[in-house]
C-alpha cells in the first residue's frame, strides 16, 4: 500500500485494502440510494409538474407537448408510463425508473474508474467513494425527473468510449457506441453533449490509427448521433419545448453567460466552476465548491504530464460543448447540479484523481497512509450525515408534507361518509388561473390517495346524496381571479342543492418561494344536500369528466 504511484499509471498491482474499501463504498452508495427511495417522501413542485402528465395520457399522447411546459426525453416518459400502468399512480411507481437508474450507476461508475485508473487503486477508490456518497446523485436518485437517467446514459457512453480507448486497435466498442447512440439520445436530452464530446475526444486516436476498420464505425457513430439528434429534435424535442422554452430560459438565466462584458464573463465562469455544478462530494453556490475545482485542476495537470491527453479530452469535451450551448442560450451551463448530472462522472473521476495525487505528494509513507485513512473516514461521515438529515426530514419543503397530509386526510379518510367532489378539477372552476406547482401537487396527491377517482371522478349516484350523506365539495387554492367562476358555480348549485356547511382550511406555505404572494393556501370545503329529487351538478361546460 505504501508508496503506490498515482502519477505513473503503468503499475499493474492493485492494493488489496483499496479494492476492499472500494467495494464497501459501492455497497454504501447502494444503501444510501435505497434509503432515499424508501423514505417515501412527498412529490415536490417540479416532480408534480411532470407526474401529472401520466394521469390520463397514453404512450402516443406522450409524443405531444407535455402539460405545464415540461420537457423530458421520450424513453424516460414511456418508462414512467409503463410503471404507472403496472403499479398504479403513486410515489413509489413514479420513482422506480430513476431509482433503478441510480442503482445501476454506482457499480458501473466503479468499473469505469478502474479502467480509467488501471494502475492507481487509490485514485479509483477515491473517485468511487466520492460518486457513491455525493449529495446530488443521491438527492435525485428517486426524483420523478430524468436526472438519474441522464447520469446513467452518460456513464454508459463514457464506459464504451474508455473501453475502446483501452484497446484502440479494436473497433468493437465503436460499433457498440454507434448502436447505442440513438437510444441514448432518446433517453436523455443532454446525452448529445456527451456523445459529441466523445466524438471530439476520440478523434485524434481514430485518425492516428488510419485503419478502415476503425474509421468506419467511428463515422457510423457520428452519423447515427447526428441523424438521431436531428430526427428527435424536429419531431419531438422542438414541439415539446415550444410550450415552455421561454419560461425555462428565464428560469435558467443564471446558467447563461453574459456576452457583452469580458470581465463579467470571466466572473461568471469563476462563479459557475466553484458553484453547485461542481458540488462533489459537497459544496454549492457562493464558491463553496472551490476545493473540488482545485482538485480537478490538479488531476488535469496529472493526466497531461503523464501523456494521457486523450483521456483528458474524453472527460472534458462534454463541458466545452455544454458551455457552447449555454452561449447560444440553448441549454444552461452550471447554476444547478441537477441539470448537469451527465457531467458528474467526469467531475468525480477528476476529483478522485486530484485527492489521490495530493495524498501521493506527501513524502513520508506513514503520513501518506494516515492522510488516505483520514480521507476515507471523512467520506464515510460525509455520506452518513445527509442520510440522517434526510431521514429526519425527507421532504424538500414543509409545504410538500402538509399538502400530502391534507390529501391523506380529506380524500382517503372522509370518503365513506360523504360524496366527494373537487370543484376545480371535476367542475372546471378556477382553471383559468395560472398553474402553480401547488395546484399540480394537489391533483397528484388527490389521485394517489383516492385512486378510484381516475375512473369515476364524480359522485357515484345523485340519489346517494342526502342530509345524512352530503355532497362534500373542495375548492382548492381560491384566488381573486377565480372568484367570479366560483360565485357562478355556487349560483348554479343553489338551484338544486342547499349549502349545509362551509369551512376553510389554510395550508401554511411560509417556506415556499412565493415572493409577494400569499403565505397561506386556501382550501374551501362546502357540504351540500339536495333541495329535491332530480338534483344535478356538473362542469361549467356541461360535462363531468375529470380534467
Amino acid at each position: 500500500m505504501e508508496g503506490e504511484g498515482v502519477v505513473s499509471f503503468t503499475e499493474d498491482r492493485v492494493t488489496r485494502n483499496a479494492f476492499r474499501l472500494a467495494v464497501g463504498f459501492v455497497a454504501f452508495g447502494l444503501v444510501l440510494r435505497a434509503i432515499k427511495f424508501l423514505l417515501h417522501y412527498p412529490l415536490w413542485g417540479d416532480e408534480a409538474f411532470l407526474a401529472i402528465n401520466f394521469l390520463d395520457r397514453s404512450y402516443l399522447d406522450l409524443l405531444r407537448p407535455l402539460d405545464y411546459g415540461q420537457i423530458a426525453p421520450l424513453v424516460f416518459l414511456w418508462a414512467e408510463r409503463l410503471m404507472v400502468g403496472l403499479f398504479g399512480f403513486n410515489e413509489a411507481s413514479l420513482r422506480i425508473v430513476p431509482f433503478v437508474c441510480s442503482l445501476i450507476s454506482v457499480p458501473l461508475f466503479w468499473d469505469l474508474s478502474r479502467r480509467v485508473f488501471p494502475g492507481a487503486s487509490w485514485a479509483s477508490l477515491f473517485a468511487t467513494a466520492i460518486f457513491a456518497i455525493s449529495y446530488h446523485p443521491i438527492q435525485h436518485a428517486a426524483d420523478v425527473k430524468p436526472y438519474a437517467s441522464d447520469l446513467l446514459v452518460a456513464l454508459i457512453l463514457l464506459n464504451m468510449a474508455v473501453r475502446y480507448w483501452e484497446q484502440p486497435g479494436y473497433s468493437r466498442w465503436l460499433w457498440w457506441l454507434a448502436a447505442f447512440s440513438p437510444l441514448a439520445l432518446a433517453a436523455s436530452h443532454p446525452a448529445i453533449f456527451v456523445a459529441g464530446g466523445l466524438t471530439l475526444g476520440l478523434f485524434p486516436g481514430v485518425i492516428a490509427q488510419s485503419k478502415l476498420r476503425v474509421l468506419l464505425p467511428y463515422l457510423v457513430f457520428n452519423l447515427a448521433t447526428a441523424c438521431s439528434f436531428c430526427a428527435l429534435f424536429y419531431l419531438f424535442i422542438s414541439p415539446q419545448g415550444s410550450v415552455g422554452i421561454n419560461g425555462l430560459r428565464d428560469y435558467w438565466a443564471a446558467g447563461f453567460p453574459p456576452l457583452n462584458d469580458a470581465r463579467a464573463f470571466l466572473g461568471w465562469l469563476l462563479k459557475i466552476h466553484t458553484g453547485s455544478l461542481f458540488a462533489y462530494p459537497g459544496g454549492g453556490h457562493g464558491g463553496r465548491s472551490a476545493g473540488t475545482m482545485l482538485l480537478m485542476l490538479l488531476a488535469i495537470g496529472t493526466l497531461v504530464r503523464s501523456d494521457r491527453r486523450g483521456l483528458t479530452g474524453l472527460l472534458l469535451a462534454p463541458f466545452g460543448l455544454t458551455l457552447f450551448a449555454a452561449i447560444l442560450r440553448r441549454y444552461p451551463y452550471g447554476d444547478e447540479a441537477r441539470i448537469g448530472q451527465f457531467l458528474a462522472p467526469s467531475i468525480c473521476l477528476l476529483t478522485g484523481l486530484g485527492v489521490a495525487t495530493f495524498c501521493d505528494w506527501i513524502p513520508r509513507p506513514r503520513a501518506r497512509t494516515m492522510a488516505r485513512r483520514c480521507v476515507v473516514i471523512a467520506l464515510v461521515v460525509w455520506g452518513i450525515i445527509p442520510c440522517i438529515q434526510n431521514a429526519r426530514r425527507p421532504y424538500r419543503l414543509d409545504y410538500d408534507e402538509r399538502s400530502r397530509e391534507f390529501a391523506r386526510t380529506f380524500w382517503a379518510e372522509q370518503g365513506p361518509d360523504v360524496e366527494l367532489l373537487c370543484v376545480r378539477w371535476d367542475c372546471g372552476v378556477g382553471t383559468r388561473t395560472p398553474v402553480h406547482p401547488s395546484n399540480t401537487a394537489y391533483l397528484c396527491n388527490q389521485m394517489i390517495y383516492a385512486p378510484h377517482r381516475r375512473s369515476t371522478p364524480k359522485p357515484q349516484g345523485i340519489g346517494r346524496i342526502t342530509k345524512q350523506h352530503p355532497l362534500r365539495c373542495v375548492f382548492f387554492n381560491e384566488k381573486p381571479v377565480e372568484h367570479d367562476d366560483f360565485v357562478a358555480w355556487q349560483t348554479k348549485m343553489s338551484k338544486s342543492f342547499k349549502l349545509q356547511n362551509s369551512r376553510v382550511i389554510s395550508i401554511d406555505m411560509s417556506n415556499y418561494n412565493l415572493g409577494a404572494k400569499p403565505k397561506f393556501e386556501t382550501v374551501r370545503i362546502l357540504d351540500f344536500v339536495p333541495l329535491s329529487d332530480g338534483a344535478s351538478f356538473g362542469r361549467q361546460d356541461g360535462s363531468t369528466r375529470l380534467r
